[in-house]
Parts: C-alpha cells; sequence; structure tokens
C-alpha cells in the first residue's frame, strides 16, 4: 500500500485528516494540533473532504467487488462491464500504468 492507511476522517475548516502518520509529510509539520490529525488534503470544499475521505473506504469495496466477481461462475455483461470499470478504478487510484 503506497497511500496513508485509513481511516480518514473530517478534519478542521475544509481538510481530511489521520490518526496514522503521512508519508513524505514536511518535516517538523504540526498538523495534529492545528487540523486535527495527519493532515491528508486542505482547501477543499466540504463535499469534497467528505468524498476525499471516505477514498480508502471505497478502494477497498472496490477491490472486494473485483475479487467476489472474479470468483462468481456466472458473470453477465453488465458484470463485465462493472468489473472492468473497478479494475480500471483501482488501478488509477493506485497509480498502475500510469
Amino acid at each position: 500500500m503506497n497511500h496513508t492507511p485509513g481511516p480518514w476522517e473530517l478534519g478542521r475548516s475544509g481538510t481530511v485528516v489521520t490518526p496514522h502518520p503521512v508519508k513524505n509529510a514536511p518535516i517538523g509539520a504540526d498538523n495534529c494540533t492545528h487540523y486535527g490529525g495527519n493532515l491528508i488534503c486542505e482547501s477543499v470544499t466540504e463535499a469534497n473532504a467528505r468524498l476525499i475521505a471516505q477514498a480508502p473506504d471505497l478502494l477497498w469495496a472496490c477491490e472486494s467487488f473485483v475479487v467476489m466477481y472474479e470468483l462468481s461462475v456466472k458473470c453477465s455483461a453488465v458484470d463485465r462491464l462493472l468489473l472492468d470499470r473497478a479494475k480500471d478504478i483501482i488501478e488509477k487510484a493506485k497509480g498502475v500504468g500510469l
């Protein structure tokens, strides 16, 4: 896993934070005190912050969906489209093939 593990949560004023140390955070960053946790992102709208905070769980759900459907004996054309879309999302989220 290359990203900071979840959970990610809404912090103070347009931020997303985590209780885990963030990889490549600036040395001496005191964001736990200022933002209420280790900073994932800042200066985003509340709606975007809510979505960003769910990113680790959404990635897990996509990965679980792929495993479930790849093990399925019956996979319709619609299922195949959803499966391919989930795989694309996972690759983009993980930076695979970029």
